[in-house]
């Protein structure tokens, strides 16, 4: 797993903003960086955020909903923080 305290999340967003998809387009890499699964990156979520669906596509993860950056990087960092 990657030691740095910062993570990369490239985020993006499509629709208006009652149908916000969230699409995090670096899933590899944090995948990487976390030393999760893209599932496990999926479940995790799933158990943290409330929304409809998640799902993989590719290395994308779409998120129905509006997601920001920082707040994916507080729950990864809780993630992190619990493993130590």
């Amino acid at each position: 797993m990657n030691t740095s305290d910062e993570l990369s999340i490239k985020i993006c967003w499509y629709g208006a903003r009652e149908t916000m998809i969230t699409h995090i387009t670096n899933l590899s890499e944090l995948s990487e960086q976390l030393g999760l699964t893209k599932i496990e990156i999926k479940n995790y979520l799933l158990n943290r955020i409330i929304t409809s669906s998640i799902y993989i596509e590719g290395n994308t993860l779409k998120i129905a909903g509006f997601i920001t950056e920082p707040i994916l990087k507080i729950l990864f960092n809780e993630y992190k923080r619990s493993l130590k």
